[in-house]
């Protein structure tokens, strides 16, 4: 339930490879965004609305900066009033710290897993059926806490918003743009890319803490893309190494990085 919203560039510098950015707002109004961009001919947004199956949504704008390359775009995640099935009727899943997957659902209304360690980390840990985008909207939060979710005593007081995600869906957003104040100066590593060659875009299937320096997911679900015949369409100049943007790369079939040279660039 995550959607990418680019805004063209014009003449600002555009990059790919992995950046530390700030989020700056949530959902925000005509005049912060003109605040935000020296736009002067915004209009007011209209985030509700309903889907094709009149469940009600939400579009959540996240605003990403860079003060540092003047790096400045949105990323929307889709936030709907309905629990989530895959193709082959799984329900999708969310526990009290942010961990996710697909199970079915059993006659009690729990996943059903294989092996005891999940089985009993399941239960411990209170999972529940997600709403639509709520998984996309808690990898955010996590990655932008640092949150360590097998940490103890995250383990125990869990890492929930207090806000209903019903009411979340229904624009009460104040829960979230208090995190923005409280988390100012924190940061989300996310990966950039280029779309139509004039669009900033990121990858939106992994986002790591500001100054984490672990690389290997990105990697992984890159070639994943990649192996399951539908890589990513942006343009990430084929390297996780953040970079200005020069032009249009050729497609690659597997991902490959100088590991080491990108990490002496992470420190």
């Amino acid at each position: 339930m995550l959607n990418v919203v680019e805004r063209s560039s014009f003449d600002k510098k555009l990059y790919t490879g992995l950046c530390d950015l700030n989020i700056v707002a949530f959902n925000p109004d005509a005049t912060m965004i003109a605040e935000l961009t020296g736009r002067e001919d915004v209009k007011e947004p209209e985030y509700g609305g309903f889907d094709r199956d009149g469940n009600a949504q939400r579009r959540l704008d996240v605003w990403y900066a860079n003060n540092q390359y003047n790096i400045l775009f949105k990323e929307s995640i889709w936030l709907v009033n309905k629990r989530m099935l895959s193709g082959a009727g799984n329900t999708q899943w969310i526990d009290k710290v942010g961990v996710s997957g697909w199970a079915a659902e059993d006659e009690t209304g729990n996943p059903v897993l294989s092996g005891e360690p999940k089985k009993d980390y399941f239960k411990r840990n209170s999972p529940r059926k997600a709403y639509g985008g709520e998984v996309d909207l808690y990898n955010l939060l996590c990655a932008w806490a640092n949150l360590d979710q097998k940490a103890e005593e995250v383990l125990e007081k869990g890492f929930v918003l207090d806000t209903p995600f019903e009411d979340i869906i229904s624009g009460d957003l104040t829960e979230l743009n208090d995190i923005v104040e409280l988390y100012a100066k924190r940061q989300v590593k996310r990966l950039l890319g280029v779309r139509e060659g004039k669009y900033q875009t990121i990858y939106p299937k992994v986002c790591t803490a500001g100054g984490n320096t672990w690389i290997k997911g990105y990697e992984n679900e890159l070639a994943r893309d990649i192996t399951s015949g539908y890589p990513w369409k942006a343009d990430h100049q084929n390297s996780l190494k953040f970079q200005e943007y020069t032009g249009e790369s050729a497609p690659v079939a597997s991902i490959t990085t100088n590991v080491a040279s990108l990490l002496d660039q992470l420190k």
